[in-house]
Formats: structure tokens, sequence, C-alpha cells
């Protein structure tokens, strides 16, 4: 099982597609800054997961329907980039 990510600092990484970890055993993850996009329900049915962190300078404008959907989310701090929260998001 893969409990953990790690994205180098200087990830480029713009883009994580749908249900990249949807299902997974992550119980933290840390989302490189350069990461603008998600697809939907990247999160969902998480059971182990608790905290995502995205840093002060997080590119990502929105937040996809279904991205936490059934999991076991317990903080997040919103960046300030994000304008748009899709349906169920954090159901």
């Amino acid at each position: 099982m893969i409990y953990e990510v790690i994205f180098p600092q200087d990830s480029q990484l713009q883009k994580i597609e749908k249900c990249a970890f949807c299902l997974s055993s992550i119980d933290q993850l840390v989302i490189p800054s350069s990461v603008t996009e998600f697809g939907e329900f990247n999160f969902s049915n998480c059971d182990r997961i608790t905290n995502i962190y995205f840093p002060n300078n997080s590119r990502l404008k929105s937040i996809e329907k279904y991205f936490f959907f059934n999991s076991t989310l317990k903080e997040i701090l919103i960046p300030a980039h994000v304008k748009i929260i899709g349906d169920s998001a954090f159901r």
C-alpha cells in the first residue's frame, strides 16, 4: 500500500488527472504549488486521508465535484486562487 506521495519541491506538475488518488491509502499529501487543475473524484473513498496541504503560493483554481467524496478528510485550507468548488466536493 502507498501511504505517502512526495512531489519534488521544484515540481512543474500542472494537472492531476481524474481519480488519481481515489481508493488509495494515502493519509496526507502536500500538493505542489504548480498544480492548477485536478480531475473529479481525486480523493474520493480515501479512508485514511486526514490532511491535504497546499502551499501559500498555490495556483489551484478549482476543486472539482466529488473531490473528497466519502473520504475521511479532517482539515483543509483552501488556497486563495480557488474560485470554484464543484458539487458534493466535501460530501
